[in-house]
C-alpha cells in the first residue's frame, strides 16, 4: 500500500466514517506490528476521551492500551496466540485503566488487516459501563418482582414462547408442585387439560399475547400435577423478560368460587322455596280457618241436630277427630311460617324444646317410615 495515491473519494469516504464512529460514540484505534513491535497508526477522539486524553495527546501514549493487572495476562496471551497465527476473538469484554487510573469495562470488537505489509488491528471500542449499569438496575429490578410477586396469593408465571421462565409460589401451589425446578422449563400447555379444544384455545391465545396483543381472560380446565382439573381463571399481557419478549400470566383456582356461586345458587332456590311455602301456608291458613270455626260450631248445635243416643255419640267422635286435624293442620302451618320467616337479626329469646317439636313436627312423615324419634330433654 506504501506508495500507491489514495483516490480523494476514498479519503472523503474515510474521513465521513471516522466522524460518524465518534458521532455514535464508539472509539477505534489500527495498531501495527512492525518487527515484533507495536505502533500506533490512529486513535479517534472518542477512545481519546474514554482514556482521557486530548487528541494531540494520545499520539504519545503507548499503543498498548492499559489494563488492569488481572487482564494483563489475557491481553498478552491474546498478542502471542495471533503473532503466531491464531485469529483473534472478534468480540470480548474487558477492562482498561484510564489516564486517572479508573478501570472502564469495554466491550472491544477486533479485525485483522494489514499496513504497509505488516500485520495490523483494528479495535473498536464501546464504553460499558451505560449498559453494565443499565443490567445491574434490570437485575435488581428482577429481584424485586420476584420479592414481591412470591409474596402475590395468585399463580404468576412468566413465559418465553411456550417455555415457563419464572413461576411463584402460589403457582407451585395451584399445580401442587415442590419447586420452582418443577415447573420452569416446562410447556404451558402441559398445564392445561389435554383436549384438543383447551390446547389449540391456549396455544392460539398465547401466541396472540407474544405478539403484543392484549386479550380478555379466560378459563381453562388446568391439569394438576395429580392429574386431576380444575377451573382456572388466566389473565396474561406481553413484557419484556431478559431483554426476551415474554407472556405473564396471572391464574386464579376458581374451585372455592364455583363452590360458593352453587352455595349461593341453592340459598337462593331455599329462599325461594320458603316465599312459596308462606303463601301457601297463607292460602291454607284462611279456609283453614273457617274450617275450624265451622266444625267448632256444629258440634255445639249437635245436641238440637241430632237425638240423643248412638248416632249423636258417633257424629260427635267424627267432628271431634275433623277439629283435632284441622288443629294439627294448623300447628303445621305456624311451624312452617315461623320457619321461612326466621329470625329479624335482632336478638331475642327463644323456646329451644318449642322449636324441637316444631321441627319434629315438619318432619315427622320423612322421619316415622325411616326412624324412631327418641326425645331426651334435660330441663334447663
Amino acid at each position: 500500500m506504501a506508495g500507491r495515491p489514495i483516490p480523494e473519494h476514498v479519503l472523503l469516504m474515510a474521513e465521513t466514517i471516522l466522524e460518524a464512529l465518534d458521532s455514535a460514540g464508539l472509539g477505534m484505534t489500527i495498531t501495527a506490528d512492525k518487527d515484533g513491535q507495536l505502533e500506533r497508526i490512529y486513535a479517534n477522539q472518542t477512545l481519546a476521551e474514554l482514556l482521557g486524553y486530548s487528541a494531540d495527546e494520545i499520539g504519545d501514549v503507548p499503543p498498548m492500551i492499559q489494563f488492569p493487572p488481572d487482564e494483563v495476562e489475557r491481553t498478552q496471551e491474546m498478542l502471542r496466540a495471533w503473532r503466531a497465527g491464531e485469529p483473534l476473538p472478534s468480540f470480548y469484554r474487558t477492562r482498561i485503566l484510564s489516564r486517572s487510573g479508573e478501570e472502564i469495562p469495554v466491550d472491544v470488537g477486533l479485525a485483522t488487516t494489514e499496513w504497509d505489509g505488516n500485520k495490523a488491528t483494528v479495535a473498536f471500542v464501546r464504553d460499558a459501563r451505560e449498559q453494565l449499569r443499565m443490567a445491574e438496575q434490570l437485575d435488581a429490578s428482577e429481584t424485586r418482582f420476584r420479592a414481591l410477586v412470591d409474596l402475590a396469593p395468585d399463580a404468576v408465571v412468566v413465559a418465553v414462547g411456550e417455555r415457563i421462565r419464572y413461576a411463584n409460589s402460589a403457582a407451585l401451589n395451584v399445580f401442587r408442585l415442590e419447586t420452582a425446578e418443577d415447573m420452569i422449563g416446562r410447556s404451558l400447555l402441559e398445564f392445561v387439560e389435554p383436549s384438543e379444544e383447551e390446547t389449540s384455545v391456549a396455544r392460539e391465545r398465547l401466541a396472540r399475547t407474544g405478539a403484543g396483543e392484549k386479550l380478555v381472560p379466560r378459563e381453562y380446565r388446568a391439569l394438576r400435577s395429580d392429574g386431576s382439573t380444575f377451573p382456572f381463571e388466566i389473565s396474561s399481557m406481553p413484557i419484556a423478560w431478559q431483554g426476551e419478549a415474554a407472556v405473564l400470566g396471572i391464574g386464579r383456582d376458581l374451585t372455592e368460587r364455583r363452590r360458593s356461586e352453587a352455595e349461593l345458587i341453592q340459598a337462593d332456590r331455599m329462599a325461594s322455596v320458603g316465599l312459596l311455602a308462606a303463601g301457601v301456608a297463607h292460602e291454607i291458613n284462611n279456609p283453614l280457618t273457617y274450617t275450624l270455626l265451622h266444625l267448632s260450631k256444629l258440634r255445639r248445635m249437635l245436641p238440637d241436630l241430632v237425638p240423643a243416643g248412638d248416632a249423636r255419640s258417633e257424629v260427635d267422635r267424627l267432628l271431634l277427630q275433623a277439629i283435632e286435624g284441622g288443629d294439627r293442620v294448623a300447628g303445621i302451618v305456624r311451624d312452617l311460617l315461623a320457619f321461612v320467616r326466621g329470625n329479624d337479626g335482632g336478638a331475642n329469646t327463644r323456646d329451644v324444646v318449642g322449636v324441637l317439636e316444631s321441627a319434629l313436627k315438619l318432619a315427622h312423615t320423612a322421619i316415622d317410615s325411616r326412624a324412631v324419634v327418641v326425645r331426651k330433654i334435660e330441663p334447663t
